[in-house]
């Protein structure tokens, strides 16, 4: 074992372990520093009470292929882990516990008369995309059973365009929000569709400043844990759209190509099994079209929805 002093992405760390396997760090069966050269192993850091920070798998070449990170909280327990590419990127995160912001309002939207649901020890599972976008949040209680999941689309300048709620094992939707962000009036159209994907709620935000947007300036402290979740938090408390001067023209609605020839201009609400369903403009009722009559569905942005 090497005794160190230092930081790990803002972390104190105060020592540095060696194993040769997955199986030999759960066990705490170290091995000698000197014979982790040339040899695939795991390099584990730990802070001042014992806990592990950062853990690397290293190859035989001595190149860094993976990493977690870990963040506890004042009781010990484990709150966070992240996990880092090889470039230190973040490409996922768990939170750990009920009281992740998400996971409970979920819980409460699909179990809203329901006071027996287990929610101890239950994880909130984040996969990241390399352009720092949550492109969804599964849930598990405990023992890994999922739950639920939330998928979030953007669209091709990276604005937020569609949030879909999903019952686990059944796929069910429960909840879709559509999002509309209009560049020239910096105007935010937010669409709410209940679980029947009846319409629930229409709401028109405007843009604020950008030196209004938030009260304190996001602290960029150098750790990797706490930056991840700025982007987490600003997307459950606000949606908030990246700012673009740039003016990039878009339809007012989607576009279904029949395979006819045909095209209709309408709300595309799911492609679920062999229909798609969608809403035309001017009317709230829902229609479906079966697959086999649709040559494409192309977003109001401009993205394939189909094939």
């Amino acid at each position: 074992m090497a005794l160190l002093t230092g930081t790990v992405f803002g972390q104190d760390v105060m020592s540095l372990k060696f194993f040769e396997s997955e199986s030999d760090f759960i066990s705490g069966n170290t091995m000698a520093a000197t014979a982790r050269h040339k040899t695939q192993h795991l390099e584990i850091s730990y802070d001042e009470k014992g806990n592990p920070r950062l853990k690397s798998t290293i190859d035989a070449n001595g190149n860094v292929t993976s990493q977690e990170m870990y963040s506890y909280g004042q009781d010990g327990s484990l709150q966070k882990k992240a996990f880092l590419d090889e470039h230190q990127r973040v490409i996922g995160l768990i939170r750990f516990g009920n009281d992740e912001s998400w996971s409970n309002a979920f819980r409460k939207y699909r179990t809203p008369a329901q006071t027996s649901f287990a929610t101890e020890g239950q994880e909130s599972i984040f996969k990241v995309g390399m352009e720092g976008q949550i492109h969804s949040i599964k849930f598990q209680t405990i023992d890994k059973i999922a739950y639920g999941i939330i998928d979030f689309r953007y669209n091709h300048l990276g604005f937020l365009s569609e949030e879909i709620w999903r019952m686990l094992p059944s796929e069910t939707v429960i909840r879709r929000f559509v999002y509309d962000y209009n560049l020239m009036t910096e105007k935010n159209q937010i669409w709410e569709y209940g679980r029947d994907a009846s319409l629930v709620s229409h709401m028109v935000l405007e843009q604020a400043p950008s030196d209004q947007l938030y009260k304190t300036a996001f602290p960029r402290t150098g750790n990797t844990l706490d930056e991840v979740d700025l982007i987490i938090e600003d997307l459950l408390r606000t949606r908030a759209q990246p700012e673009i001067t740039a003016f990039i023209p878009k339809m007012d609605w989607d576009r279904i190509r029949l395979t006819n020839g045909e095209d209709y201009m309408a709300d595309v609400v799911k492609v679920l099994g062999e229909e798609i369903f969608f809403r035309l403009p001017e009317d709230l009722a829902l229609y479906r079209i079966p697959l086999r009559r649709v040559q494409s569905v192309v977003s109001r942005h401009g993205d394939f929805l189909y094939p």
